[in-house]
């Protein structure tokens, strides 16, 4: 079953309207992350808290790399380019390591937990050099 090249061009532009409407969705997202930090960094201030302050900076922090990443990933995916695992593999990656530092921020992190993520942390590490020499 052939397709017409009008049914191509309506999918063509179809794609680069969703792939527009992404960026616009993405463009205010980043937008909101930056007021709601300055936000949240001004009520600490004035609240006299400089380690919520702190806290708050590198969560929104951390929140903005996932964010990057996700936005990374739907681009490669409507584009039809790249390898779409690799970007969902570092989004996730970026979200585990994010809420692994949140956890040790916040005090809810054992020692024994910390040390069984730095093993696995080194085993993956590993892994990927040996499959990167090979």
């Amino acid at each position: 079953m052939t397709r017409s090249l009008r049914d191509l061009i309506k999918e063509s532009i179809i794609a680069e309207a969703i792939g527009l409407i992404l960026e616009i969705l993405f463009l205010f997202g980043a937008v909101y992350f930056v007021i709601f930090t300055v936000y949240q960094l001004a009520f600490d201030v004035l609240e006299s808290n400089p380690s919520g302050a702190l806290m708050d900076l590198i969560i929104n922090g951390l929140n903005v790399i996932i964010f990057l990443e996700l936005r990374e990933f739907i681009l490669a995916y409507m584009s039809g380019k790249g390898k779409s695992v690799v970007y969902v593999i570092d989004a996730t990656t970026a979200f585990v390591l994010r809420e692994i530092i949140v956890a040790i921020l916040s005090g809810a992190i054992s020692e024994l937990t910390l040390l069984s993520l730095t093993l696995a942390a080194l085993g993956g590490i590993r892994f990927l050099i040996s499959k990167a020499m090979t």
